[in-house]
């Protein structure tokens, strides 16, 4: 009997049930069945607005930025004026590091009313971003009195206020998130951040961040588990704090990250069966403390360490029983292909590659337990004829201690700016008599000598006519030096890694710290500490003595 038409029509879903599917699909953790629901949404109603947007959060769940953009594109064109639809684009915008175009998105719906809560907070994530303070301090407490109620809007003033440095003024406005919104991942993540900044109770710290790991969504994991991890490590405790952080970067968890390296792999029980492959980091400062402290952890295994090209050279000097590449990285739509650059898949000058692991992992592994912290105080070795070049020019530039300047410009993390003391409040210390201030910066250039010069009012002098970009010359030139000075970062780790006089100024708790209170990769650093978030008098005071001091012995 030939079926009817209307009764098949009828039992098809339409494309706006379809929509709501895939919703409950993401709010089930099903990421996979959210994609084929919304997908089969759009078919059926490419018209509607509700089915672009739910492909759209789909896959910004499935770490696909990208099609999420797209998405959003075509629901734009179904609904050029849903307000919706320019928050969920602001928000993947902000993910994506774009604040500026998130700004813009939000900021005419904000003025006109038309956005809600969350998009209120979005802009003002992203303006806090743009270290536009005071404009997101006035979007945030228009809001607040028109939605007292909205959980977003609180969390987002205590994310401000800790943005500037005032974590202990932050800690109400996180609760009151929290009194609203009990299970808000950003609020329980940003308080816990908050506690440990303020001395608060670690176990509240600890139980924060595990909650707030608990109540993330599957693509925000990743980035909760990497606080988390850091503030474990700023507790000291090392064995929780270090399991935390390989699972918060291990390739085979994220839904953004995949290692094509053709070997198995590594156990710390199984031997590798050729040589071990070490993977290094995407942020330069933590990949040169790790890969210091994995070649120790590991030293009974031969290695092939991937590093980033902007210090293969110094790498492969440093560490001459390894095999050391060159680390790839090769974005996708969906995700990022992590490599090494080996002679083939499976064999590097003609030896196997039996396993591979990411640095962190092995600093996690019972044999990272085993070896404990007791690093050479120099363990990079510079090119000694690059050195005595540095020496010389060096020298050239007059008599008296030559300090090497390597600070952080408020654009390259303007989350973080607190974390460091403003350049006006360094001028002090920094305009002592008889010392020459040299611009000691990877990626420096001469256009930010003269921009320091400018915000500190004294000279510093710019010692390369091109950028260092290859971190071997930035080795050498530290090691000509008679001091390097600077917040914790790429500069002062890679100073202090190849045994310069390196003097780090910091907030009390860095992670890299490991909860005491000096950094114990280094036993040659000395360290000036702030009193709390943004207390610097004390450290800068420290600092004016030491640079007389030195400035006296010359």
């Amino acid at each position: 009997m030939p079926s009817d038409p209307m009764a098949t029509a009828a039992a098809a879903p339409d494309g706006r049930s379809l929509a709501a599917r895939a919703g409950d699909l993401l709010r089930g953790g099903d990421v996979a069945g959210a994609v084929a629901a919304a997908r089969q949404a759009t078919e059926a109603a490419p018209e509607a607005v509700e089915t672009w947007l739910a492909l759209a959060r789909a896959r910004e769940a499935e770490g696909d930025l990208a099609a999420a953009f797209d998405a959003c594109d075509a629901a734009r064109g179904a609904a050029p004026d849903a307000a919706e639809v320019a928050g969920l684009m602001a928000r993947l915008a902000l993910r994506a590091g774009s604040n500026a175009l998130a700004e813009a998105l939000l900021a005419d719906l904000a003025q006109s009313g038309a956005a809600s809560a969350a998009m209120i907070a979005t802009l003002a994530a992203a303006q806090t971003q743009l270290l536009k303070f005071g404009d997101a301090h006035a979007v945030l407490r228009t809001a607040l009195e028109a939605d007292p109620g909205a959980a977003e809007l609180w969390c987002a003033l205590g994310a401000l206020l800790c943005a500037e440095g005032r974590h202990g003024q932050s800690l109400v406005f996180f609760e009151e998130s929290l009194r609203l919104g009990p299970r808000m991942p950003a609020a329980l993540s940003g308080l816990a951040a908050a506690l440990l900044a303020t001395g608060g109770d670690p176990h509240q710290v600890r139980a924060l961040g595990a909650e707030a790991l608990v109540a993330a969504e599957p693509h925000e994991a990743a980035a909760f588990g990497e606080e988390h991890a850091r503030r474990l490590l700023a507790l000291g405790d090392l064995a929780g704090g270090w399991a935390a952080f390989a699972r918060a970067g291990d390739p085979d968890l994220r839904a953004d990250r995949v290692a094509r390296i053709a070997a198995r792999r590594w156990s710390p029980d199984t031997a590798p069966g050729g040589r071990l492959l070490l993977l290094g980091e995407e942020g330069l400062a933590d990949e040169i403390l790790l890969a210091r402290a994995a070649v120790q952890v590991v030293a009974d295994q031969p290695l092939i360490l991937a590093v980033s090209p902007v210090w293969l050279a110094l790498a492969r000097r440093s560490f001459p029983s390894s095999h050391v590449v060159s680390r790839l990285v090769r974005p996708g739509r969906t995700d990022h292909w992590l490599a090494a650059d080996l002679d083939s898949p499976h064999l590097h000058e003609g030896e196997l590659v039996g396993a591979w692991a990411p640095l962190r992992a092995v600093i996690a592994s019972p044999h990272g337990e085993a070896a404990g912290w007791g690093l050479r105080a120099a363990c990079l070795t510079p090119d000694a004829a690059a050195v005595a070049r540095w020496r010389g020019r060096v020298a050239a530039l007059g008599p008296g201690p030559k300090v090497g300047l390597a600070w952080r410009l408020p654009a390259e993390d303007p989350a973080a700016a607190w974390t460091a003391p403003p350049l006006p409040a360094l001028a002090g210390p920094l305009s002592t008599a008889g010392i020459t201030l040299v611009a000691a910066k990877h990626r420096g250039s001469e256009a930010e000598a003269a921009w320091l010069s400018a915000h500190l009012g004294t000279a510093v002098r710019n010692m390369h006519d091109l950028p260092f970009e290859d971190l071997d010359a930035l080795a050498a030139l530290a090691c000509a030096l008679d001091v390097v000075v600077g917040p914790p970062g790429v500069e002062t780790f890679l100073a202090a890694a190849c045994g310069a006089e390196t003097w780090i100024i910091t907030t009390p708790g860095h992670w890299a710290m490991l909860g005491t209170e000096t950094f114990p990769w280094f036993p040659n650093v000395r360290v000036f500490r702030a009193d709390g978030p943004g207390e610097w008098d004390g450290a800068l005071a420290e600092l004016g003595e030491a640079l007389a001091a030195l400035a006296a012995r010359a």
